[in-house]
């Protein structure tokens, strides 16, 4: 599985130029060192939830909408579930957990998961015990297995975060 034709990084740049402000800018905006976002930027690498987080509130746009648009183009099945759960703290969104009590509901182990998506058992495992920050790709791959889109929970807490 793979997120298909979204490329964050491209959206991201073209966000950049159309409001004529540099990677500077933004690396300064999210606490990142100019250097290494160029090179995330340019080399189309994927990025952690967390990142896109800070760079969506530093751009006020929402790139997890992208992410829950190709989820409804593939995975029409759940696109209609209400996100009545969605986190309302400011704090932050423990996405870790909420992929737990998601395989705890359907009584389903992390290895069965981690076979879905075509990824190594133990390093899942550590994702989500250890609340570790988890790749756009990965989540995008854990939301169609799932059935839950997860970007979501990001769009909402954007929207809260921007609105003030």
């Amino acid at each position: 599985m793979s997120t298909g034709s979204i490329n964050i990084c491209r959206l991201i740049k073209e966000k950049l130029d159309e409001k004529g402000l540099p990677v500077a800018w933004l690396a300064r905006h999210t606490g990142r060192k100019e250097d290494s976002l160029r090179k995330t930027l340019n080399h189309n690498r994927d990025i952690y939830i967390n990142r896109l987080f800070h760079i969506s509130v530093a751009l006020k746009e929402d790139f997890f909408a992208c992410y829950s648009e190709r989820l409804k183009k593939i995975a029409p099945f759940y696109c209609n579930k209400s996100h009545t759960e969605m986190e309302t703290e400011t704090e932050g969104i423990n996405i870790c957990q909420l992929i737990k009590e998601r395989l705890d509901e359907q009584n389903l182990p992390v290895a069965w998961l981690a076979r879905q998506i075509g990824c190594d058992k133990d390093n899942l495992r550590k994702i989500l015990t250890k609340n570790r920050n988890i790749y756009t790709d990965l989540l995008f791959n854990i939301s169609v297995t799932l059935e839950e889109d997860f970007y979501a929970y990001y769009s909402e807490k954007l929207r809260k975060t921007l609105n003030g």
